[in-house]
């Protein structure tokens, strides 16, 4: 099925990422900065952090007569409707429409049905609305858990992070703290391994999962470089502070390097905007992001993929 994606535009190119990678898109064009029209079957759509809705494509053509051309309504109309236009307006829109269902009933507030036409440069849209995201990822900050953290990640982006994997069934964060991506990940349903060399973490990370009701995980209280079993999707937000004693300056040369012997399929991974850590040979960056903490402080996102043998 053919799509319209409009993305969040709060970071354009995290949002274009995360659509792509996530939905392990071929074909795909974007118009205007944040919409994308995209080929995809598969509905991991509506995890996507940064997508505000999306409308399923039903007709495509040069005017907008062309798009009324042997459509049936009926079989996407469901008890009341609402018709939009973006990028134009043409008044017979209403009477195509109208005139196209065997009993037309408009509602313009909260309509059963949503139909809406895009005209992109040259060609108009007709679409309905699939799907519109309502995640209150602000009830999930830091500060609204049992146990909160002043680094801990930003709920929006540890989705995104998640999604930019591709992990479909389970992953696993090596350096866990309060289980902010944990806790993405399981309300997406997804099966959860989290590591901490911090044992006040664990605990941590343990009652926020339960807090949000997620009850299937499990948590180890172990170094990241004592671990020796490989997974196939790593997503870890690495720990800040190189000014400190407690991370030496080589550390995340050292997690690139044992993070090349752990991982099988893909990682994401958050460090420092400034960092630049040594990359192994076997691994590959297949897209480099960046992400505006606030004025004095960035993160870059690395999406890394095992080369092949």
């Amino acid at each position: 099925m053919n799509f319209i994606f409009i993305l969040s535009q709060e970071n354009i190119r995290l949002s274009k990422s995360e659509a792509i990678y996530s939905l392990g898109l071929e074909t795909f064009k974007f118009y205007n900065p944040n919409m994308l029209v995209a080929e995809t079957f598969s509905k991991k759509y509506q995890r996507l952090a940064y997508l505000k809705e999306a409308y399923r494509i039903i007709s495509v053509g040069n005017s907008l007569e062309k798009i009324f051309d042997n459509i049936n309504l009926n079989r996407y109309y469901r008890g009341d409707y609402k018709l939009e236009m973006y990028g134009f307006f043409d008044s017979r829109a209403f009477s195509k429409v109208w005139n196209s269902l065997k009993k037309p009933r408009v509602k313009l507030k909260k309509p059963s049905t949503l139909f809406k036409i895009f005209k992109l440069e040259k060609n108009f849209f007709l679409t309905i609305k699939s799907y519109e995201n309502q995640e209150d990822f602000n009830s999930r900050k830091s500060h609204n858990r049992p146990f909160n953290s002043p680094i801990s990640l930003n709920p929006m982006l540890a989705r995104a992070m998640i999604n930019l994997s591709g992990a479909e069934r389970l992953f696993v964060d090596f350096f866990c703290g309060t289980g902010g991506i944990l806790i993405e990940g399981g309300l997406m349903g997804l099966r959860l391994i989290g590591y901490d060399i911090d044992r006040a973490m664990v605990k941590a990370s343990k009652k926020n999962l339960r807090f949000f009701g997620i009850k299937v995980f499990r948590l180890y209280e172990k170094n990241f470089f004592d671990v020796n079993k490989t997974y196939n999707y790593i997503v870890s937000d690495l720990p800040y502070g190189l000014n400190t004693k407690k991370v030496p300056k080589d550390f995340y040369d050292r997690v690139f390097l044992k993070l090349s012997f752990l991982l099988r399929k893909k990682a994401v991974i958050g460090l420092p905007g400034d960092a630049n850590p040594k990359i192994p040979s076997n691994i590959k960056i297949v897209a480099s992001l960046k992400h505006y903490i606030h004025r004095s402080l960035e993160k870059k996102i690395l999406l890394l993929e095992k080369n092949k043998s």
